[in-house]
């Protein structure tokens, strides 16, 4: 292969700019690199503005359940034992370990909970999925391929639940890196990478149930290059940890898991192939399935061209996405009645990324590294601004519905008199809050102050 030429000398004040440009990047190659990693942190960098812009210490749905009523059992003087009842409880078939240890950690530090603090420890967990699978992706060409991939599927707002909701991120946004790093502790082939492997798949097993995944999803990756003695172990580690799952294990019983007849199963593999498909498919529900069929004929392209040797990070990772969404479907397709929630775009969002990630792998050199990237960036920005546009209003209104629950609250002293509640159990949200703010746990903010003004001449701006 030709390496790529340099550039051609700079003249005048293009001469100035070219002596600053570090040595790697005064060549094309490294121009076109320099290029891209700003691109690509265009969206990241909307997406995390977006983010500060909203991010509130409001304890809303979820965060009153997990995170405040927890706390307030610590403060009446619970045990150890309690204690670690609480921390491995099951709430809707999870357990939620790990993001209890956060809160739990904020109140033995600070006596309260900031859920400004936990909404970016959850975003910092996507960062750190995407700084992850670029560091370990391999050459600089394909890092960057990585990069761009990822910037654009994984930063805009069809996540917009995962990236505004603290209660979300910390564990739909943590179990995909604790995965993540599983996985890519597996690739490395030691013992000791191997226990690091399994300590990690047992913390995404206790973050969230699709975390079990892990294990059947890394046996296959340990079968595949043949690594016997570690699949034996791995297998050891599996058992062990579901079998701590599953003790003392409850359904919720309005969740309607157990139906297994046809019509069910049918019901839960259209679910499926929609939770696939709906990143791309911007909200056209009648198209996700189809766009999910697709993901997994890709899929099983590289399989069959023996991605499983070439790609031992991204082909297990996209297999663990696809298998924690089949049990995501299983878990809530009845419940959700079709609908794809923004939580679970995470996901499907990362098997693409990674589904073209290996494509782009197949269409690129040596010669030219980045010709089928640069081709396919124009459909990415597309795709990006597109969902961007498409969710905006998705997220505005889940932003008005919280806040405006909040006003609600804090006007009438109680939950549930507005147009939008805290939680759906309005009473028991307005008994916890107020046990909360007694003892100093916990105290709802108020978002917006009254004025007054005195001036009529003001009175046309208020729309007197």
């Amino acid at each position: 292969a030709t390496p790529p030429a340099d550039l051609p000398p700079p003249t005048g004040f293009l001469r100035r700019v070219h002596g600053w440009l570090p040595a790697g990047w005064r060549t094309r190659s490294g121009l076109i690199v320099a290029l891209l990693t700003i691109v690509a942190l265009v969206p990241v960098g909307f997406t995390l503005a977006r983010v500060a812009l909203v991010i509130r210490n409001v304890a809303y749905w979820d965060e009153l359940d997990t995170a405040i009523a927890m706390l307030l059992k610590f403060e009446a003087g619970a045990s150890w034992r309690e204690v670690l009842n609480q921390l491995f409880a099951v709430n809707n078939e999870h357990r939620m370990l790990t993001s209890r240890l956060f809160y739990a950690g904020s109140y033995w530090l600070t006596g309260t909970v900031n859920f400004i603090v936990i909404g970016i420890v959850g975003n910092l967990c996507l960062l750190g999925l995407c700084a992850l699978l670029v560091a370990t992706a391999g050459p600089l060409a394909r890092r960057v391929r990585m990069g761009v991939l990822l910037a654009f599927l994984m930063f805009q707002l069809q996540h917009y639940e995962n990236l505004l909701w603290p209660g979300a991120s910390i564990d739909h946004f943590q179990v995909v890196l604790l995965a993540a790093a599983a996985v890519v502790a597996l690739a490395r082939g030691t013992r000791p990478a191997l226990l690091a492997a399994g300590l990690l798949g047992l913390l995404a097993t206790f973050t969230l149930a699709h975390g079990l995944m892990i294990w059947p999803v890394g046996a296959l990756a340990l079968a595949a290059g043949r690594r016997w003695r570690h699949l034996g172990l791995w297998l050891g580690f599996g058992a062990a940890a579901t079998a701590l799952f599953f003790q003392g294990f409850g359904v919720n019983p309005a969740h309607q898991i157990g139906d297994v007849s046809v019509a069910g199963l049918g019901r839960k593999l259209h679910y499926w192939l929609a939770l696939l498909g709906a990143p791309l498919a911007l909200g056209v529900a009648p198209l996700a399935p189809f766009l999910g069929f697709g993901l997994l004929a890709l899929l099983g392209r590289r399989v069959v061209r023996g991605a499983w040797s070439r790609e031992r990070i991204a082909l297990p990772l996209a297999g663990w996405a696809l298998a924690a969404l089949l049990l995501i479907s299983f878990g809530r397709a009845d419940l959700t009645h079709g609908h794809v929630y923004s939580r679970y775009y995470v996901l499907g969002a990362l098997a693409w990324a990674l589904a073209l990630f290996m494509e782009l792998e197949d269409w690129s050199d040596t010669a030219h590294p980045f010709r089928p990237l640069l081709y396919g960036l124009p459909l990415l920005i597309a795709f990006n601004v597109a969902a961007n546009g498409r969710f905006a209003s998705f997220a505005r209104a889940w932003t008005i519905c919280r806040d405006d629950a909040v006003h609600f609250y804090i006007h009438y002293g109680v939950d549930g008199r507005g147009t939008f509640a805290l939680h759906p159990a309005p009473i028991w949200a307005t008994q916890l809050l107020e046990r909360a703010e007694r003892t100093g746990v916990f105290r709802m903010p108020v978002l917006c102050h009254r004025r007054s003004f005195r001036d009529p001449r003001h009175a046309p701006e208020m729309g007197y």
